[in-house]
């Protein structure tokens, strides 16, 4: 008798496993030790198997997460870039805003200096 064992570790079908063990039918026993050393091995072969692929997995997903928290730091800086170039830009028109009212009230004075004479 053949059982079969699934396990699903992603979302994606190609990265399920599937593991198959023969099992001995009811009622009977493993007669010599060379026998179950070697089905305790192919179990122990199939739990490591399972495990790597699963830490592959892992793996992928942490590097997946680091790339998006990478992603979500860039867009944060350049958030912060264009926020400080925006401020320079407005600092730059208020200043040009004052020179601006500065040199027309500098005029009007001159011109009632003018008239005054």
């Amino acid at each position: 008798m053949l059982v079969t064992n699934h396990m699903e570790v992603s979302k994606k079908p190609e990265q399920n496993y599937t593991t198959a063990l023969s099992k001995e039918e009811p009622g009977t026993k493993v007669q010599e030790q060379t026998t179950a050393q070697a089905a305790d091995k192919e179990v122990e072969v199939s739990i490591s198997d399972v495990n790597s692929r699963k830490s592959v997995l892992s793996d992928d997903e942490l590097n997946v997460a680091l790339e998006n928290v990478l992603a979500s730091q860039s867009n944060i800086l350049d958030v912060d870039k264009a926020d400080d170039m925006i401020r320079a830009a407005n600092r730059r028109i208020l200043e040009n805003a004052n020179d601006s009212v500065l040199a027309q009230a500098n005029q009007s004075s001159d011109v009632v200096k003018e008239l005054c004479k």
